[in-house]
């Protein structure tokens, strides 16, 4: 008898999952034809399972499940893709996600790692992410992102947005009094996010040039320089740009940044003296250990087209000393046939191995 009951069972959650992918593809369909009805006044129900039936479904459902956050998703993306209608909209949006969260995380998926809750059709880090959108670029209200952009780190530890929703929610705590200049700045952020760069160029020249003495400004030319050594490949216009930012903010935490990338540049460039420079100034002040491996490589890089093999060797060293580290099987391998050059007496044919290879 338990063995029929099982194999009844199995059907039944068999149909009840074919019902539901079903649902979710009419509902998909209609959210692509912009037939989602509003929230307040939903159409008269059509036969089948409509939009309607659908929210309705989300509203009244009592174990949080699966359909319930596809449901709310769906109407969340149908005012978030349609927030060109006005102010209503945006608002919907932000109510309708809002509700999303606070549900998520009274609910037993909270618990699971976000590959596990719902696949392709819900993830609670974005729609954390997309409330935080709607506030900063077209509420305009980006003090009201920051409580969202603040506990983003804790609630989604694994996300791939933790360090973005960091950094931008230190940039809008630092900089709420200059709200024009945030203003601008946040789009232009927005529009690099998206890749858009030519756009996102133009509003981070227009906070240099209308707040040149704001921390903004700061912000603003590390992202210019980042447009011109990436994605422009203008390697002077890119060093001009760190190179301000130093000049004018000094060397801490935040511009630090800069200074490695001032080494980068001048080694795209062959200038292998002021690489090593900059790259030796950026180990020694940086507070964090971030991208320091790099920096000891490619100083070591440098030192060896100069013909610096003691100090070359040194730099390799320190890599090595760090124990974890993108180059340390390279600076490994380079080490061993520095030494082993160094015995042969074949250093300079070493070197002229490096020019040809070009790495």
């Amino acid at each position: 008898m338990d063995f029929f009951k099982k194999i009844k069972a199995k059907k039944e959650e068999a149909r009840s999952q074919a019902e539901q992918k079903n649902l979710v593809a009419i509902v998909e369909k209609r959210l692509k034809a912009k037939m989602l009805p509003a929230i307040e006044e939903p159409k008269p129900s059509e036969p089948g399972a409509s939009a309607r039936e659908y929210y309705e479904y989300a509203l009244s459902a009592k174990d949080r499940s699966e359909l319930f956050f596809v449901a709310f998703w769906l109407i969340a993306e149908f005012y978030f893709q349609n927030k060109g209608m006005g102010e209503e909209y945006v608002n919907k949006a932000v109510t309708v996600f809002q509700q999303l969260i606070r549900s998520y995380f009274t609910s037993n998926y909270s618990k699971r790692s976000k590959a596990e809750i719902l696949g392709e059709y819900f993830n609670a880090d974005e729609a954390q992410l997309r409330i935080c959108s709607l506030y900063c670029l077209d509420l305009h209200q980006p003090d009201k992102a920051l409580p969202y952009y603040g506990n983003f780190s804790e609630s989604f530890p694994g996300s791939k947005y933790a360090q973005y929703c960091q950094d931008q929610n230190k940039v809008i705590k630092e900089n709420l009094k200059d709200k024009d200049a945030l203003d601008i700045y946040l789009r232009a952020d927005y529009e690099y996010g998206h890749q858009r760069y030519t756009q996102a160029r133009d509003g981070f020249q227009e906070v240099v040039k209308k707040f040149a003495d704001s921390k903004l400004a700061l912000h603003a030319k590390m992202r210019l320089g980042d447009i011109f050594f990436f994605q422009e490949k203008d390697i002077k216009s890119a060093t001009q740009e760190y190179e301000e930012v130093v000049e004018k903010w000094g060397v801490d935490e935040l511009t630090s940044r800069a200074v490695y990338q001032l080494g980068d540049c001048y080694r795209e460039q062959k200038e292998w003296a002021k690489a090593i420079e900059f790259y030796g100034q950026y180990i020694m002040d940086t507070g964090t250990k971030f991208r320091v491996d790099f920096a000891k490589y490619y100083m070591a890089l440098c030192h060896e087209y100069l013909g610096h093999w003691d100090e070359a060797e040194a730099a390799y060293q320190g890599v090595l000393a760090m124990e974890k580290g993108y180059w340390l099987e390279k600076a490994a391998k380079r080490v061993e046939e520095i030494k082993d050059a160094r015995e042969r007496g074949t250093l300079e044919l070493l070197s002229e191995t490096l020019r040809v290879r070009g790495s």
